[in-house]
């Protein structure tokens, strides 16, 4: 350093000072130009004991210190950012720390989007698959419909050449009867009514016994007559009348069966109301009525 020469270094920067001997150096600490004058204030105040200050030159160095920032202090600050080496390495560090923390979320956001795309290829691609296997299904229940169906239609036909009475009104009536009653059933047992398909099951066997009362008289009046039966047989009069007595039979049935429900209702109520002699005589009319019923339903 030249003798008698000051020299300003930034002090928060790595420094060094060499010599060839030992020299007396006069060191002295200002300032930072970053450093506000309320900051400035404080730290005199904060240190005044210690410098061993009075109140009166703590006031003075207080005023000195806010006057000069009043008038030079944003002039001194910006002339060091604009030369200091140190300000713009730390701008410039902060800069890119803000632009990698910019890029890196960009990234991220560009990888999510291209993730997202890939996810929702593979679910329509998924989607379609699934509507291929739902089509080729569809079609496969559909093809194997119509080869139920005429397979039906050829064992219709085949029945009517080898067994002709099978066709007739009266059995072909019966034996509707008897699939629209397992239909019904079908759907009692998968709404989970358990006690209507009970009572269905009950129907379909009186409905079958039915069809085959219906199928025997058939076979017997067509064997009889050598085809289909006339519309009145005159002294035989049995295979005119299975329509007649089987819709009889199905009539009386269910009026048995409704004032089986009443006599149920009324025991009830009477045994309810502890009416034990009213009860007991509705007992009995129930089994009588429950015999009758088991002898129309054999």
């Amino acid at each position: 350093l030249p003798a008698g020469e000051p020299v300003v270094v930034d002090f928060c920067r790595e420094a060094a000072l060499e010599a060839a001997a030992t020299t007396p150096v006069l060191f002295a600490q200002a300032w930072h130009p970053e450093y506000a004058a309320v900051e400035r204030t404080t730290e005199i105040r904060a240190r005044a004991k210690s410098f061993g200050l009075s109140e009166d030159e703590v006031k003075a160095a207080v005023k000195v210190v806010n006057d000069n920032a009043k008038k030079s202090w944003e002039k001194t600050a910006k002339l060091w950012r604009e030369d200091s080496g140190v300000h713009i390495a730390i701008t410039k560090a902060f800069q890119q720390e803000i632009e990698d923390k910019k890029r890196k979320e960009e990234e991220a956001a560009e990888a999510r989007r291209r993730e997202e795309e890939a996810g929702d290829e593979e679910r329509q691609k998924a989607l379609d698959a699934l509507e291929k296997k739902r089509e080729a299904k569809r079609k496969a229940a559909q093809e194997a419909e119509e080869k139920r169906k005429r397979r039906q239609k050829q064992l219709e036909e085949e029945r009517a050449q080898r067994d002709p009475w099978l066709n007739l009104p009266e059995v072909v009536g019966a034996e509707k009867k008897v699939e629209e009653l397992k239909e019904a059933r079908r759907d009692a047992n998968a709404k989970l009514e358990f006690d209507l398909s009970t009572q269905l099951t009950k129907d379909i066997a009186a409905a079958e016994r039915a069809y085959k009362k219906a199928v025997k008289t058939s076979r017997k009046a067509w064997k009889k007559h050598g085809g289909p039966p006339p519309a009145s047989s005159g002294g035989d009069g049995e295979s005119a009348g299975v329509s007649e007595a089987a819709a009889k039979g199905g009539d009386e049935l269910k009026s048995l069966k409704a004032q089986l429900s009443d006599i149920k209702a009324k025991k009830a109520e009477a045994a309810k109301e502890e009416n034990f002699e009213q009860a007991k005589a509705l007992k009995k009319e129930q089994q009588a009525v429950e015999a009758k019923i088991k002898k129309l339903e054999l």
